[in-house]
């Protein structure tokens, strides 16, 4: 991932101004020059008439808008070591799918229905007056109270000396002992973000949920946060900063720098939260403030929808339909050749499994199980995970 700006050009009479974008979060240089063009066509439309600038400032910033923008990364990182790509910004889609699957099973479909509405931004409200360690204990109190938790002692406690955001005593008490870092204390979102993180670890303590792996379950604990309606406080906290620096010669720049809480990334957080909200039906869109949020919630949001709308699902679209039929002609073909027998063929988002009878598999759009049904039928197939029904055409 890297953050770039774009420039634009306008002018009013004889005064022409040059000017920069906000930073946008891409992944890849095709995606960085489609975000751009709204800014090349506001300079073709405004930005020529002024002289002898207007011109000038145009050519320059579509050359540059066209070129994929101007990095705003460190300055000190050379841009060849700037990673993009789908494995960076969703390093951890099979743990997310293997903990909403995990979910589903150890607290059933209605288990996880009774939070089908999220801590809304109206609940965590406080009083600007109000002591920042009273505060916190409401903060608490309330994610306890929508996690379901029984009542008990909430304690939290700021320390300096505490390697991580927080952590959080696991006890088989009604006792919620968290410690935050100190260095968070006045910054509201981020200890709500970390308070959200810190309690589901006591939500899945007490649920007898978890991975062997210790990375595992940190992943675990932001996916539930974030399906169980309070992660999304996380995906609020992530943020970039602007300070004015100068370089070695005197030139002075402007560095960006990511705020963010968590082991998911941002767009995974998008990516949770999205598959929520087309589940519940729930609209969230305003409950994120920030502009790098709100992008990261976006890209999120647009997975999870592709998702549930592969192939062979009956709302998959005219032109994955016809894809899928015409791999699925392959495949008959060839397995009446006798070339494929007992192998599987994949494609994107299903494969067809080819021994005496045909069968498509694909995961289930809401818990990620896999599915395998016979092909060329109209079905309405049932997931034991989650208990959804899809209307298929296989």
């Amino acid at each position: 991932m890297k953050y770039v700006v774009y420039r634009y050009a306008i002018s009013i009479g004889f005064l022409s101004f040059y000017r920069t974008s906000r930073p946008y979060r891409v992944s890849n240089q095709i995606e960085a020059i489609l975000k751009g063009l709204p800014y090349s066509l506001l300079s073709l439309i405004l930005g020529w008439w002024g002289l002898p600038w207007g011109p000038i400032w145009t050519i320059q910033s579509i050359s540059i808008n066209l070129s994929g923008g101007s990095s705003v990364n460190d300055q000190n990182q050379s841009s060849s070591n700037v990673k993009t790509g789908d494995s960076l910004v969703y390093p951890n889609m099979r743990r997310i799918k293997e903990s909403i699957k995990a979910l589903y099973k150890h607290l059933s479909s209605e288990g996880i229905q009774s939070f089908s509405r999220s801590i809304s931004p109206k609940q965590i409200l406080i009083n600007p007056k109000e002591d920042s360690v009273i505060a916190t204990h409401q903060l608490a109190s309330l994610i306890v109270n929508h996690l379901m938790l029984p009542d008990g002692s909430i304690l939290v406690n700021y320390r300096k000396s505490l390697e991580h955001a927080g952590q959080v005593e696991l006890t088989p008490e009604n006792e919620y002992l968290v410690e935050i870092n100190a260095r968070y204390k006045d910054s509201y979102r981020d200890v709500i973000a970390i308070l959200s993180h810190e309690i589901t670890h006591v939500f899945l303590y007490r649920a007898k949920l978890f991975f062997p792996d210790q990375y595992d379950n940190e992943i675990l604990t932001d996916t539930t946060s974030v399906y169980l309606g309070v992660g999304w406080l996380s995906l609020n906290a992530f943020r970039l900063t602007e300070t004015r620096e100068s370089n070695s010669y005197g030139q002075s720049y402007v560095r960006y720098q990511e705020q963010r809480l968590g082991y998911l990334t941002p767009e995974e957080f998008g990516y949770v939260l999205g598959k929520r909200s087309i589940v519940f039906k729930e609209k969230v869109n305003n409950y994120i403030k920030s502009s790098a949020a709100k992008d990261a919630f976006r890209r999120g949001l647009q997975r999870a929808r592709i998702e549930s709308k592969q192939a062979p699902l009956k709302n998959c679209g005219l032109f994955k339909r016809i894809l899928y039929q015409w791999h699925q002609k392959r495949i008959i073909d060839l397995s009446h050749a006798g070339n494929l027998k007992g192998s599987t063929c994949s494609f994107d988002g299903y494969q067809f499994d080819i021994s005496d009878e045909i069968k498509v598999v694909f995961e289930c759009p809401v818990c990620s199980q896999k599915l395998r049904l016979p092909i060329k039928k109209n079905i309405v197939a049932h997931c034991n995970i989650c208990q959804a029904n899809l209307n298929c055409k296989t």
